[in-house]
């Protein structure tokens, strides 16, 4: 598999505050994200005979002085020489982080602004799996990693003196298919920052007593004001461009590995190439929905810049491609300009890792936009009454045609 691009957290809040910059106040914000595909070396030689296909090297060497561990958070090398691992939906990518529960209590830790937001939300993939070496086989279970919120006003963050809580949540991973089988699941958590004493704020990793070893992988960490969401959404919508016609699917299944979002832009009002930034290296895109005549957030998925999944259409715009979905579940999104009124966007995701739509009769018109952090330029569908084919509790259609 590609390699794919770390962004750090200064790079993040920079693309926060550039999105902030174009669309207003931000309902969400992005503080880092991470896939773990890009560490500062190639885990070293520990990955031999004594710790096959895992690299002891600590976390913040590896990824960036903004992680703290206790002990050792491990890298897993998923397609390592030492082929001890199979990753078959390949959501890990080449690199995931692994956590042991109990032999030794494994934990991480990243410190952060939350700017003033009510919530500091958590999405990630984990998935039940063990270390054949290190010390280990562990045992493999299904995982529970809790993720404590501590109140931390001096900035600098100590295992030692955690100081006060404000928050915790538990996270529930799948059953071990084998101990060398990653099983994923996407998991969100929501940690509220009430009582911190000036936002400065600590979120710890810990693997539950009874988890065995377990991985952790594609980490979104965003601050809102609404639980659960890690979008970088605008709070209301901007003035974006419109498009002959639209299409927006979304399908909420008892099973999330079935949740659909599809959304199609068509023949819209002439756009160039470089009027949707520069997605290999710089622009962000979120979709973001909207409900109701208030146009209050619903919910929101957002795609980082990053080369190896997006590439030039050359003269015309850009496509996005990740099979996993390991970005908010979007597996595709397609940007074509137009020197006439044919310009073309496309965003189609599937998964778990889709934001949580509650469909049932949702609020009308319901606004979906595209924006991006390099400039803005944004695309948008609204749908009214009249355009509604299906909207219940499993299911959300709408065709929007302009006269």
């Amino acid at each position: 598999m590609n390699s794919r691009v770390r962004r750090s957290c200064r790079a993040l809040l920079l693309a926060a505050t550039a999105l902030l910059g174009v669309g207003g106040v931000a309902q969400g914000i992005i503080l880092y994200q991470n896939d773990f595909e890009t560490p500062s070396e190639e885990p070293p030689a520990d990955l031999g005979v004594y710790c096959p296909d895992i690299s002891v090297s600590t976390v913040n060497f590896l990824y960036g002085p903004e992680f703290q561990q206790t002990n050792t958070v491990e890298t897993i090398a998923i397609n390592g020489p030492g082929n001890q691992y199979d990753d078959p939906s390949e959501i890990g990518g080449d690199y995931a982080l692994g956590m042991l529960c109990c032999v030794e209590d494994d934990k991480a830790a990243l410190t952060f602004d939350s700017q003033g937001k009510l919530f500091l939300n958590l999405q990630m993939d984990i998935s039940p799996i063990d270390a054949n070496g290190c010390g280990g086989p562990f045992g493999v279970e299904q995982p529970t990693f809790r993720l404590t919120l501590y109140d931390t006003p001096g900035g600098v963050w100590d295992f030692n003196a955690p100081g006060t809580v404000l928050s915790s949540v538990d996270l529930v991973g799948n059953s071990p298919i084998d101990p060398y089988t990653f099983n994923w699941k996407n998991v969100v958590g929501s940690l509220s920052t009430a009582g911190s004493v000036n936002g400065t704020v600590t979120v710890v990793w810990d693997l539950l007593p009874g988890s065995g070893y377990a991985s952790f992988d594609n980490l979104v960490i965003a601050v809102s004001d609404t639980p659960g969401d890690v979008s970088a959404c605008p709070d209301s919508p901007q003035s974006c461009r419109s498009a002959e016609k639209s299409l927006l699917l979304i399908k909420d299944d008892n099973d999330n590995t079935k949740d659909k979002l599809i959304w199609k832009w068509i023949k819209g009002l002439q756009t160039s190439q470089a009027e949707f930034g520069d997605p290999v290296n710089s622009a962000d895109y979120t979709l973001c929905l909207y409900a109701g005549t208030a146009a209050t957030f619903l919910a929101g998925a957002s795609v980082p810049a990053v080369a190896s999944k997006w590439s030039e259409i050359p003269g015309k715009g850009y496509k996005y491609k990740d099979k996993a979905g390991t970005a908010s579940g979007v597996q595709k999104i397609v940007l074509k300009g137009s020197t006439e009124n044919k310009a073309k966007a496309l965003v189609k995701g599937k998964g778990g890792g889709l934001p949580d739509v509650t469909l049932g009769s949702l609020p009308l018109p319901l606004t979906t936009q595209l924006v991006n952090t390099d400039n803005s330029v944004c695309f948008e569908g609204t749908y009214g009454s009249g355009d509604v084919i299906k909207n219940d509790a499993t299911q959300f259609k709408a065709k929007a045609q302009q006269p």
